[in-house]
């Protein structure tokens, strides 16, 4: 079905009262960023992606402005937490702790493949010998370490969906959302549906032959017919 294209809305009074806080506040950053407030930079860029987003909008009266408060609100505090506190810093210190003891399985991985190539220890300390100390820049090579890494990364994450435990973790702070922002009641289960079948979307999309197999392979056996499984036959003899 057609969809029909959604009207531009025409710019108002309060589209304009709008712009021009961002770009006052756009204004004022640069110049605290000028005068030795180097701080006031970041909010430059947040105020320009607002501005952006506002002005290529198509409906700027459905704007929800409590939830984009909240939302700017929660990264504020985000931030907060973890750089001016010790138990946010803390908490992250673990889980970074954490992660890399995740990323130091995958170079064990691309080291048992690869060899020397693989290990993000073994390899530098040979091209430095070799090469002396211009070695070090290619201390680091993308298709025997970095590369393994993304592939065991997507895997695991591909696992912990096939397992249900990340669907319960989106849903989680999906309902956080809910709560706080307003958000959609349905998100937590069309965001868990968008990435269970975006890896089959993707399939479809870079090889359609591969999309139909994967159609016939999934079809119930009640719609398959002669017709249907002879209908390539008889176009073939027709050609």
């Amino acid at each position: 079905m057609h969809t029909p294209p959604t009207a531009w809305q025409a710019w108002t009074k309060r589209d304009t009262l709008v712009g021009g806080v961002l770009l006052a506040v756009i204004a004022v950053s640069i110049l605290l960023a000028v005068s030795g407030v180097p701080r006031a930079q970041p909010l430059v860029g947040l105020a320009l992606i607002l501005g952006l987003a506002y002005a290529c909008s198509s409906a700027r009266s459905a704007i929800d402005y409590r939830t984009v408060a909240w939302g700017l609100s929660l990264q504020f505090l985000f931030a907060i937490v973890v750089l001016k506190t010790a138990a946010g810093q803390r908490t992250f210190q673990v889980l970074g702790g954490v992660i890399n003891r995740v990323l130091d399985i995958a170079f064990v991985g691309s080291s048992f493949v690869f060899g020397p190539l693989g290990s993000k220890e073994a390899w530098p300390r040979i091209m430095t010998a070799v090469l002396g100390p211009e070695g070090a820049q290619y201390g680091v090579i993308f298709a025997f370490q970095v590369l393994p890494t993304i592939i065991f990364i997507a895997a695991l994450f591909a696992m912990l969906y096939y397992f249900g435990i990340m669907q319960i973790v989106v849903r989680v702070f999906a309902v956080g959302m809910r709560f706080v922002m307003r958000a959609e009641s349905g998100a937590a289960g069309r965001i868990t549906d968008v990435l269970l079948t975006s890896g089959s979307l993707q399939c479809r999309l870079s090889s359609p032959s591969i999309g139909r197999r994967r159609d016939r392979l999934t079809r119930p056996a009640t719609s398959i017919s002669p017709s249907s499984i002879l209908s390539p036959a008889r176009r073939a003899w027709s050609r």
